[in-house]
């Protein structure tokens, strides 16, 4: 996947992220001329994305791991699952691709958003002492909650898999 691909599929969980960080930059008195303002904001974004793009594999089994280690049992049955992604024609290695893709910008909401959760009370606090704290709280309960919904996206695409297998080799 090229890097404006990874880009695009970071989607909302990263668009979250910049913002947060443009609102820190402001709040924090950085008076800079505004598009240096927003470049240094794409900073933790790109950085966040970077890390999923080398650990993808590690953060699907810690989110879905019981989902992925079901699909794989069950995408055994039409062969070793390495090989099934190769031997597959291209519209299945088209779809497996795409839900790859998800499960690319899945991460990247989850991640995104837990770092929103932990750091809006945090920087509340800095700001405004407890009022700032308590502001951020409802920040901290949607960024939790997006970071769920994110989770349970993850796990409904393992286990989506060995469907788009099943449906192919089931015709021949």
């Amino acid at each position: 996947m090229s890097f404006q691909d990874r880009i695009e599929s970071g989607g909302v969980g990263a668009i979250m992220l910049y913002f947060c960080a443009v609102g820190l930059l402001i709040s924090a008195g950085y008076s800079d001329t505004g598009w240096v303002t927003f470049t240094i904001a794409a900073f933790p974004v790109l950085l966040l994305m970077l890390f999923v793009d080398v650990f993808s594999s590690r953060l699907n089994d810690y989110w879905a791991g019981g989902n992925l280690k079901q699909s794989t049992r069950r995408l055994s049955r039409f062969g070793e699952p390495d090989d099934l992604y190769f031997s597959a024609p291209p519209e299945v290695q088209e779809q497996i691709d795409y839900v790859d893709d998800l499960s690319y910008g899945k991460n990247v909401s989850i991640l995104s958003g837990l770092l929103v959760a932990v750091s809006a009370p945090v920087v509340g606090f800095l700001h405004l002492d407890w009022v700032g704290f308590v502001a951020a709280i409802p920040v901290c309960a949607v960024a939790v909650a997006f970071s769920r919904w994110a989770i349970q996206g993850l796990n409904q695409q393992a286990l989506k898999k060995p469907k788009i297998y099943e449906a192919h080799y089931e015709n021949q």
